[in-house]
């Protein structure tokens, strides 16, 4: 009897430290699991950063494209109204030569009749009446030939000159576009040497968080199931740490609903504030979102289309709640119903993570309490 009871005390004392061996390694590869997780997520919103950067890079590339075109065209016009200007200016210096030439020669002519006329006036040629009063007409047309000259002159004149000030205009559009087009190039080869630093900034985190990540495997046990057994020891929470179901206590229960009314409570206020503090502090320490089964055992009379308008503004009111103490909303995931046969009514909360298998399913299911 003293051998079997000195073996089964050996035995026991065997299985519980190999049951204490076992938790220590489940809480640090938990803890290197979490650490794990928050280092994948690290690595991600930096790649996600790398991509928004290789699109900006991507956008100003495109950018670049475009005003290297717009540049191009407002060359090609600017280039366009010089080849028009020249014309112009080529067409007005030909018909102002043509029109001084044939003036020139029709003033040489006339000059030359008159320059006879008076020869025989002077020399007495020809004194045949009349021949006094021909000189006249001829100088009053060179006098009128003059005037044209003059008149023509002046059109060159006002020619030549608004062609300088259109000349003058292409060239400060020319200068204009220039000085916007250095601008522009400035700016956008500024923003992709910021892109550039950002980019190198981004890749140098991205080493260190995979340095990280590598050196996370021969990490000690972090401190998180030890902030769980502080928060167990409070005695409002317990976690079932293989499914990840929380074991809410009778502090959540709901008040009584009656019939008719739509009002939704605690039946301990404020018991119930304490017990969500804790379970928001349990989703924290595993970062992982919270499924909520709000089970209703249905009252005395009423349909049950009204009790499951009560289940599931139960949900809501205990996911509001929850969100209220810290939880994000996406983290959150709540549903209401009506008991059935084989099922306990209460709520029942699960933190849904990698680390906790599939118990939690099963806890879920009816008849689990």
């Amino acid at each position: 009897g003293n051998v079997i009871s000195t073996w089964a005390r050996d035995t026991s004392k065997s299985a519980n430290m190999w049951t204490k061996h076992m938790d220590e390694q489940y809480e640090r590869y938990s803890a290197n699991n979490d650490r794990w997780d928050a280092l994948q997520q690290q690595v991600a919103a930096l790649q996600a950063q790398l991509e928004r950067v290789d699109s900006r890079l991507q956008e100003r590339a495109e950018a670049t494209d475009v005003f290297s075109e717009e540049q191009r065209q407002t060359t090609s016009r600017i280039e366009g109204a010089l080849q028009h200007l020249g014309h112009g200016l080529q067409e007005a210096g030909q018909k102002s030569e043509q029109r001084s030439t044939a003036l020139e020669r029709a003033l040489a002519e006339r000059s030359d009749a008159v320059t006879a006329s008076v020869q025989k006036l002077i020399y007495g040629e020809e004194r045949e009446a009349g021949s006094a009063q021909a000189v006249e007409p001829q100088l009053q047309a060179i006098q009128k030939g003059l005037q044209e000259l003059v008149a023509f002159s002046r059109e060159d004149v006002t020619q030549w000159q608004s062609t300088a000030n259109k000349w003058q205009s292409a060239q400060e559009l020319a200068a204009s576009e220039v000085e916007l087009a250095k601008k522009r190039a400035v700016e956008v080869q500024q923003d992709v040497d910021k892109l550039k630093e950002e980019a190198v900034g981004l890749i140098g985190r991205l080493e260190e968080v995979k340095k990280q990540v590598e050196e996370s495997a021969h990490a000690p046990a972090g401190t998180t199931f030890g902030a769980l057994r502080g928060v167990e020891k409070r005695g409002r929470v317990r976690l079932d740490r293989q499914s990840g179901l929380v074991e809410v206590p009778h502090a959540l229960d709901f008040a009584a609903v009656k019939v008719g009314t739509t009002t939704v409570d605690w039946k301990d206020p404020e018991a119930a504030v304490e017990a969500l503090r804790d379970i928001a502090e349990l989703q924290q320490l595993f970062d992982g979102p919270v499924l909520a089964d709000v089970r209703l055992r249905p009252g005395k009379g009423g349909k049950p289309e009204f009790w499951d308008k009560v289940a599931a503004m139960q949900a809501d009111f205990f996911k509001e709640e929850l969100s209220k103490n810290g939880i994000p909303e996406l983290m959150l995931m709540a549903q209401g119903q009506q008991i059935t046969k084989n099922m306990d009514p209460g709520i029942f909360v699960t933190l849904k993570r990698d680390i906790f298998d599939a118990a939690a399913a099963a806890a879920l299911a009816p008849g689990a309490g």
